[in-house]
Order: structure tokens, then sequence, then C-alpha cells
């Protein structure tokens, strides 16, 4: 048996792991060992399937955790809507007014 898992059969020469003939030298991939031949594709459908198993599990996770939000109520949610409205404007305000004493204090620099 060769380090890398081949092995040396008289009647059929050098076989790899899956008993399949392999190259003795390296190779580019081709279709077979990317998931895309026979043997492999089963690979690859299980690996699919787990995915989306996975996938599924999660979102089922999600949907209990979901039930379980104490959701606010309408009077709730626009009271704390109102209250953002209202500092995003007093902000706005605020920094517009700074905005514009530091643009006439740059403007009164530049003229000395």
């Amino acid at each position: 048996m060769a380090s890398d898992g081949n092995v040396y059969s008289p009647s059929y020469g050098w076989r790899g792991i899956r008993n399949r003939p392999v190259a003795l030298i390296g190779r580019a991939s081709d279709s077979k060992s990317e998931c895309w031949g026979f043997e492999s594709l089963l690979a690859c459908i299980n690996l699919l399937r787990l995915m989306f198993s996975k996938a599924i599990g999660f979102l089922n996770e999600v949907r209990a955790e979901v039930k379980k939000v104490t959701w606010p109520s309408r009077k709730e949610a626009m009271g704390g809507t109102a209250v953002v409205v209202f500092v995003v404007l007093v902000m706005a305000l605020f920094l517009g007014v700074v905005d514009a004493i530091l643009s006439k204090a740059v403007q009164g620099l530049i003229k000395i």
C-alpha cells in the first residue's frame, strides 16, 4: 500500500481508496472528482440534503424564538417612533446651526 492510500493489485493494477483505477502522477480534477461523476454525485446529493435539513432546522428554531417575543402594542410602537422622529429633527436643527456658525467662522478666518 502506498502512503497516499493507493494499493497495487496484480490483476487490476493501481487502485485508489474507492477501488477505482488511479493515475500515478498528479492530474487536474475532472467531472468525476468534482461531484459530477456517477459515484461522487451521491455524495453531493447527501451533502445538499444535509445543508437543506440544517437550513430547515435553523428556520424552525427562528420561528420558535419569534413566537416567544413580546411584541409592542400599536400605541407603544407609535410612541417610540414619535420620540425617534423628534430626536432626529432636534439633532438635525442643532447640527445645522453649528454648521452655519462654523461656516461663518471659517469664512471670517479666510478673509483675514
